[in-house]
């Protein structure tokens, strides 16, 4: 009876994903293209990316309508993913190196958060918007818009930037790319790689943000516009408040970063904790505050969520030349923490928990994936 019943159930999911399938077709012909491969990645939007239609003062719009539409990661291709969705922890694997171990395996007791913690979150994902060109409108980027800094010269230590190290060629050029534009203050530039698929480019994007908490003017949103075949052209970046005077920001940011990493001495875990310790004296942390997925509003500011605390934690170690990375996930709700190499193995640190009103100043400090894994789950592009 068990294979019957089992038998009937998989007929029946059939039957409603084909109908799911259908009523897409019929209500929204475009997006069942895009799903089936007919203009599968940009999504549709008839505004132009060029210096003027994307400057900096432009949001992402994420309206949609008949005629004109910028759709977001949660609109046209949430639609998809809902129906079609991995499985949950999974990202999505266009632009990422074949054989990489993405087979973490999630932590039954990842929702068990202390009551005293549930508050200390607010980390933000990184919030793309694709724009589907047209096509005079794509023959201008290609013709006037440069590439701006390509980044051909530069390297990325895998020990330190394990971001960039897990996407394919073509991923690390635009990564270089994106990175060297973000470096010279360029917002709005001609891609150098057209074959990268959306979901490709918005890995491309996260990993820039993730290996590199110095950008602390980079926002978290990010654009691109594409042709109908799905060539990438157009990258705009978005610049906070700090851009306007980055190289004043630039002195009072290193500022703060050697106020607390001067005090660093004895061996990587003495520096480590008194790192640690140091951030957590300083900084309170506030939902509202400034920035605060930028490691400017902890460093600088001294008021941040969980995303500067662990951008500023990563930041401080990694000048000290200990390897120190930012992750992403949730605890019971989105939420970043670090993972730090010392010299017998890597580990968890949460800054953020550790500086709670509960006392427990080492409560989440240098844990297991199996300890931080009670109450904290890696989501997205994260180490």
């Amino acid at each position: 009876m068990k294979v019957l019943r089992n038998i009937l159930i998989v007929i029946l999911a059939l039957v409603i994903l084909l109908c799911l399938l259908v009523g897409i077709g019929t209500v929204r012909p475009d997006l069942f293209e895009r799903f089936t491969g007919k203009g599968e990645e940009p999504a549709e939007s008839a505004e132009a990316v060029s210096e003027d239609s994307l400057s900096e003062t432009e949001e992402p719009s994420e309206e949609v309508s008949e005629d004109k539409a910028a759709v977001s990661v949660d609109e046209a291709e949430a639609i998809i993913d809902a129906y079609f969705a991995e499985e949950e922890g999974d990202i999505p694997q266009s632009g990422l190196k074949g054989g990489i171990d993405l087979s973490y395996e999630m932590p039954k007791e990842a929702q068990n958060v202390p009551d005293a913690l549930k508050e200390l979150c607010g980390m933000e994902e990184p919030k793309g918007t694709c724009r589907k060109l047209t096509p005079d409108e794509a023959d201008r980027v290609e013709e006037e818009l440069s590439e701006g800094e390509t980044g051909d010269d530069l390297s990325f230590d895998e020990e330190y930037y394990p971001y960039y190290h897990m996407l394919d060629m073509k991923g690390q050029h635009l990564y270089r790319q994106i990175y060297a534009n973000a470096m010279e203050m360029n917002d709005t530039f001609r891609a150098v790689e057209k074959d990268i698929p959306w979901s490709g480019f918005r890995n491309v994007f996260e990993a820039v943000f993730g290996d590199h908490p110095e950008l602390f003017w980079l926002d978290t949103r990010y654009s691109a516009g594409y042709r109908d075949n799905g060539e990438c052209l157009a990258v705009k970046l978005y610049f906070n408040r700090t851009a306007a005077d980055r190289d004043g920001a630039a002195g009072k940011f290193n500022e703060g970063a050697d106020d607390i990493g001067t005090r660093a001495e004895g061996d990587a875990y003495d520096q480590e904790k008194i790192v640690h310790d140091a951030i957590a004296d300083a900084v309170a942390y506030s939902l509202s505050a400034e920035m605060n997925q930028s490691a400017y509003s902890a460093l600088v500011n001294r008021s941040t969520v969980c995303a500067g605390y662990a951008r500023a934690f990563q930041y401080v170690m990694q000048n000290l030349g200990i390897p120190c990375y930012y992750c992403r996930g949730v605890a019971g709700e989105p939420h970043a923490w670090n993972i730090i190499k010392l010299y017998d193995g890597y580990y968890n640190v949460d800054v953020t928990w550790d500086d709670s009103e509960s006392g427990e100043r080492y409560a989440y400090f240098n844990l297991s994936d199996a300890e931080i894994g009670k109450n904290h789950r890696r989501a997205g592009l994260s180490v």
